[in-house]
């Protein structure tokens, strides 16, 4: 019996070494579990992290986009605005030419008698207003620049000021209401000062 019992004890001590075993097994199967928790917390907490740099990148993007149009319309405006200061220049030096000159307005012409020939009647002498049509070179050029300034006036300026100007026959009386305006005065109020003395 005492081999039985050898047998006995030494199947008895393999379960318990199986099971000594096994709980081991189980003890390393909790721990790679706890380890994979954590390893699955810390991904997801970078995951969260890079997703969150992530948006910051595109929030960022977005905003360097947003001023880099700025930036376009800024420099946009700045090469209007030297445009604008080159065309008032211009329009200044025009108005200091007119100003000279006085404005130019339209005058009666008449024309000559046109005797009479063998292929066309005879023209009696005329008057009519001055057009661009019978104009003198002279009086062309004259015109032409009084028109040119008034038009750079009218583009160059606000729109709280065009309703004002709009109203001027000649550019030199569009510059004197401007700089009026620039002054800060009004043009009603200086005229019914005038009025009333």
């Amino acid at each position: 019996m005492s081999t039985n019992e050898g047998e006995a004890n030494q199947h008895a001590e393999e379960p318990k070494d199986e099971r000594v075993l096994l709980a081991s097994l189980i003890a390393n199967l909790k721990v790679d579990v706890d380890e994979n928790k954590k390893i699955q917390k810390q991904l997801k907490k970078a995951s969260t992290s890079l997703t969150q740099e992530l948006e910051n990148s595109k929030l960022n993007h977005k905003n360097c986009k947003i001023e880099l149009e700025r930036y376009k319309t800024f420099q946009k405006n700045q090469k209007e605005k030297e445009e604008a200061e080159l065309k008032c220049k211009e329009s200044l030096h025009l108005l200091a030419v007119n100003k000279r000159q006085f404005p130019y307005t339209l005058t009666i012409v008449t024309t000559r008698v046109v005797p009479v020939t063998e292929d066309s009647p005879a023209v009696p002498e005329q008057t009519t207003v001055e057009t661009a049509m019978n104009m003198t070179p002279k009086n062309r050029a004259h015109f032409e620049s009084e028109k040119e300034v008034i038009h750079l006036i009218l583009t160059g300026i606000r729109e709280e000021i065009y309703s004002t100007v709009d109203a001027c026959q000649t550019a030199q009386e569009m510059w004197e209401a401007i700089e009026r305006l620039q002054q800060g005065e009004s043009i009603n109020i200086k005229d019914v000062k005038t009025n009333l003395f």
